[in-house]
């Protein structure tokens, strides 16, 4: 039988959204670069698991989630899991002519403004918008919610058995799902893209393929009312268009491309595409659960007729790379959680790998001794019936043997020094701030760091202000004690601008002074 060894090195990922009446499960592995769809089944949740958009019950809503996994045999425990939460914010926001010095405590500062959310401890994350190398990231991209929110939402995944590795809302985790199709090459037009949610509607417009604009409506109060909630889809979407048509008229294409996702929406598809082309007098499109194959990246399956467009979405995200073109990065997993994940890796590799170095210490040790207790016998054996020849081998095997002996104790000294070292800094924290303060429009191609305190990161970025922003971020980070943007080159390809930023790293003893 062949080995296909593409097969056995393929990652496998969940995602996992969660509406007011459904929990639907995508499994998805990528093989060679193709996007594979290997399970899609949901299930109804549990009544009392949720109120008023909120968790009520994590223990039921867990258990929902732990039986729907096994009974459908999934064994991933990774996933991207949509936010469940009645007050979010998700809005745009413009950066100043002057960059803040601290990126966070100027978004934070937009952030409470808002009514629902002043006040509340927040999670909350921002992107940079901005696909191409002649766009910089001069808008940002935030979601917003309560602390608690998150947290029974985690203790929900927890009792499942689940490692959240994002969670974002479902829209954007829908936005991410066709974008490659529906959005990615549109130039020279304007792209509505709006998800049609059980009692959210959201409307995100594209202009030459980056997000300009997002708007959150709620009509849960609709949402049993077919021709209420129909009417209200179309007058808020017609809103959108009529605000590029006047306002943004100098900034927006004339041309328009509609995109209707429907997220577990109950209402007719056809009657709400009927009335909005009938309105801007030009073809819609409508993606659901039943064109999942031609309108997301994932390969035909003809085992699964349909799965659910947010919950492919949220499974691409899981991907933690750059393979898709959206470039939309919003994770509202709290770094503690992430810090927490990173050191029980940690600790679980350290303590598989003192294990198998004592295995072999007490092998070496056993074989030490037999080689040793084997000496004397075999001498004695020799000295009865030997020639002065044979004495000279035996002694010449006892020298060989003495060396082998000093060898393996050496290599037992060097394993022990392995052990008493130092792990320098909380290099998992590290990498994570690195991935939260680079721009998106920016990418890391190269990291060094060879003496322990300054760390070199190279790359690839379309202006010289994105890179000066990513070392005024990276100076805030705990483990950094400072960035300089040491140069910045053109590219050799013309495709933007070779970066490199210097950090100095801050030493174990800096970092006892600060936790102090």
């Amino acid at each position: 039988m062949k080995f296909d060894i593409e097969k056995f090195t393929a990652k496998t990922v969940l995602g996992i959204d969660i509406s007011n009446t459904r929990i639907s499960v995508v499994q998805l592995t990528r093989i060679a670069g193709k996007t594979k769809l290997l399970k899609a089944v949901d299930c109804p949740v549990p009544d009392g698991a949720l109120a008023n958009g909120d968790i009520a019950n994590p223990e039921l809503l867990g258990s929902a989630i732990k039986k729907l996994l096994s009974r459908n045999k999934i064994h991933t425990r990774k996933a991207a899991v949509s936010l469940v939460a009645n007050d979010v914010l998700t809005q745009i926001i413009g950066l100043p002519d002057e960059m803040p010095d601290n990126m966070s405590r100027y978004v934070r500062g937009e952030i409470r403004h808002s009514v629902h959310l002043a006040g509340k401890e927040l999670s909350y994350d921002f992107c940079g918008l901005g696909n191409n190398v002649l766009k910089s990231a001069e808008l940002l991209l935030v979601t917003a919610t309560g602390n608690e929110k998150v947290a029974v939402l985690i203790k929900a995944l927890n009792l499942a058995g689940i490692e959240a590795v994002a969670i974002e809302p479902a829209a954007i985790a829908c936005l991410r799902a066709v974008y490659d199709e529906s959005v990615a090459m549109k130039y020279d037009s304007n792209v509505l893209l709006a998800v049609a949610g059980e009692s959210m509607i959201t409307i995100a417009v594209f202009t030459e393929t980056t997000l300009d604009f997002i708007r959150c409506i709620d009509i849960s109060s609709r949402s049993g009312d077919l021709d209420k909630y129909t009417d209200d889809c179309t007058r808020e979407i017609g809103a959108v268009v009529q605000y590029y048509e006047i306002e943004a008229a100098e900034t927006a294409n004339d041309k328009w491309d509609t995109i209707i996702a429907f997220d577990g929406a109950s209402t007719e598809s056809d009657d709400l595409k009927g009335r909005l082309e009938k309105m801007m007098n030009s073809e819609v499109h409508i993606c659901c659960k039943q064109s999942v194959y031609s309108d997301t990246p994932i390969e035909q399956n003809d085992s699964i007729g349909e799965a659910s467009i947010a919950a492919v979405g949220l499974a691409m995200k899981a991907f933690a790379d750059s393979s898709y073109s959206s470039n939309i990065n919003i994770n509202l997993v709290p770094s503690d959680t992430e810090d927490v994940i990173a050191t029980k890796k940690f600790a679980l590799i350290t303590a598989n790998l003192a294990a198998v170095a004592i295995l072999a210490i007490f092998l070496i040790a056993g074989f030490v001794r037999v080689k040793l207790s084997k000496i004397p016998q075999e001498a004695q054996a020799q000295k009865q019936n030997t020639s002065t020849n044979d004495i000279r081998t035996l002694l010449s095997r006892g020298r060989e043997l003495n060396e082998k002996i000093a060898a393996l104790e050496e290599k037992k000294s060097k394993i022990s020094e392995v052990f008493k070292g130092r792990y320098f800094g909380d290099w998992a924290r590290l990498l994570e701030e690195i991935r939260k303060n680079i721009p998106t429009a920016m990418s890391v191609t190269d990291l060094s760091c060879s003496d322990g305190k300054n760390l070199t990161i190279k790359g690839r970025t379309p202006t010289r202000q994105s890179a000066y922003l990513f070392a005024r971020l990276l100076s805030d980070a705990k483990d950094i004690k400072s960035a300089t943007l040491e140069q910045t080159n053109k590219s050799n390809d013309g495709g933007g601008l070779d970066y490199s930023v210097n950090c100095v790293l801050v030493n174990d003893e800096e970092a006892d002074n600060a936790e102090r």
